[in-house]
């Protein structure tokens, strides 16, 4: 497997006829190797669009994929690893060529400060993850949760 954007977990359809160009900038994740992250569609202001995707055919200049996550290395098995260990493993051995391909951006803030920002900036929400969380596929474990941002722009 490619990586995550080859399947979406949900229903498990390959992504690969819908979003060729995104596999085709993953050709820079080196072999063996799995990511996970979330195909996104950017606004003329760099902000995600959920519309824009949703007509991803005529929007394809605006379609990015954005890594948040580093599974599975050169075959070697990062999901027991701590959130912390395999985002600084993934920062310093993952680089993409493709501007498609980008890295989620990690900050360590209270949630009150994050949700604020996120709402000021018209952005939906944001994932939380704790840093010592072990990556556990298809479950939903508790130890990531998504904020819905408060619309106060």
């Amino acid at each position: 497997m490619l990586s995550e954007a080859n399947s979406n977990a949900k229903n498990r359809k390959s992504f690969n006829r819908q979003y060729p160009y995104i596999i085709d900038a993953l050709s820079d994740l080196p072999e063996n190797s799995v990511v996970d992250g979330e195909v996104v569609a950017l606004d003329d202001a760099g902000r995600p669009d959920f519309n824009l995707l949703q007509h991803s055919r005529s929007q394809a200049s605006r379609i990015c994929y954005f890594v948040f996550d580093l599974l599975v290395y050169q075959n070697h098995d990062l999901t027991r690893l701590p959130f912390t260990d395999r985002r600084q493993i993934m920062s310093s051995a993952l680089t993409f060529r493709s501007s498609r391909i980008r890295m989620a951006q990690h900050f360590e803030t209270t949630a009150e400060e994050m949700l604020l920002a996120v709402g000021q900036q018209g952005l939906e929400g944001v994932i939380a993850k704790r840093k010592d969380s072990r990556y556990e596929a298809g479950k939903r474990s508790g130890s990531w949760v998504k904020y819905r941002a408060a619309k106060n722009w």
